[in-house]
């Protein structure tokens, strides 16, 4: 049986926050050398107050390498242990440019465990410096 990592995260706006500030520094770690981590998804209302619904939890994009990478994080409640993940094109407005710009996006859906964040850090380091093998 899997042990689920922040389990009650929906349930607990304290531990959703704990949970989007560990998805955030998994990301930053997981950038290529150099990278400025810049969020990119929108997860608040227009008051500021977060979704608290895990999608996103945390999202990244690298200009340089024009990819970014969404975690959609589901509760095990009636799910057990999943993962998935695809690619899709997007297009996404860089600050210091005039029109919108075609980015690849990975999203990685899951439900967290030690084997879905080994698996998605994986994915996410290989998809973030183009290594396409990274699965």
């Amino acid at each position: 049986m899997s042990t689920f990592l922040y389990e009650n995260f929906l349930e607990d706006k304290q531990e959703y926050v704990a949970l989007r500030s560990f998805w955030i520094r998994q990301l930053a770690a997981a950038l290529p050398p150099g990278e400025v981590c810049q969020p990119y998804a929108n997860d608040k209302y227009a008051d500021g107050e977060l979704f608290f619904d895990g999608n996103p939890i945390a999202s990244v994009i690298c200009w340089r390498a024009l990819r970014a990478v969404r975690i959609v994080q589901e509760s095990p409640a009636g799910l057990g242990e999943i993962y998935t993940s695809w690619a899709s094109a997007i297009t996404l407005q860089r600050p210091d440019q005039p029109v919108p710009i075609a980015v690849d996006e990975k999203v990685i859906a899951l439900t967290l465990t030690e084997r879905t964040l080994e698996r998605a850090l994986k994915e996410i380091r290989g998809w973030l410096l183009k290594d396409e093998t990274a699965h």
